[in-house]
């Protein structure tokens, strides 16, 4: 019975965070055009009609600077939520590392924030077992930036555009790497000018 239930308890949660997200915030630009991109993992990916949630929860650089979305403005966000304890949040960082070794730069910035509590240490371990090389260290300590982007589960993975609200979300693991995640991402910038 318990094997059923957690699934729908799954479920039940992620259609809430859906229903729960506004139909529209401050008027902005309409949603990308992602017709006939969203293949593979991507078909998971949420796209909102409206961008919205311009988040202002301050969270810490890799130096413990504190910082907001703010600070990004102007470039289109890819910002993954995860922990180290967290398997498939592991399983999906690689992906997430070389996605952002291939598009980060003036129109594209891949962060991960991570949320786990207590020293960095096991921060740096990780992206020391797993070779990454492209990703700074973002810390969520108290999980207030997740709480407020709406992550009630982890990994999960949300689009800003160049004025900070959110474009797009996906709930769960995916190959961030692939042609169809650079692809929908590209058609983002592209779109936002």
């Amino acid at each position: 019975m318990a094997k059923i239930l957690a699934p729908i308890a799954i479920l039940a949660v992620f259609i809430a965070v859906i229903l729960a997200m506004p139909e529209s915030g401050k008027e902005g630009a309409p949603a990308p055009d992602l017709a006939g991109l969203q293949t593979g993992d991507m078909a998971k990916l949420v796209i909102h009609e409206t961008p919205f949630n311009e988040m202002t929860t301050t969270f810490a650089d890799g130096a413990g600077a504190p910082m907001t979305v703010a600070d990004l403005r102007g470039k289109v966000v890819v910002m993954n939520f995860w922990a180290t304890w967290c398997a498939p949040c592991r399983a999906e960082m690689p992906s997430i590392d070389r996605l952002a070794g291939e598009m980060n730069g003036e129109d594209v910035y891949v962060m991960a924030v991570s949320t786990d509590r207590g020293s960095r240490d096991k921060i740096d371990r990780f992206f020391g077992e797993v070779e990454i090389q492209h990703l700074g260290v973002y810390r969520d300590q108290k999980s207030e930036l997740a709480r407020e982007a709406g992550a009630f589960g982890l990994p999960m993975t949300i689009i800003l555009g160049r004025d900070g609200r959110e474009v797009a979300r996906l709930l769960g693991e995916a190959e961030w790497d692939s042609a169809e995640a650079k692809a929908i991402i590209r058609r983002i910038v592209g779109e936002q000018g």
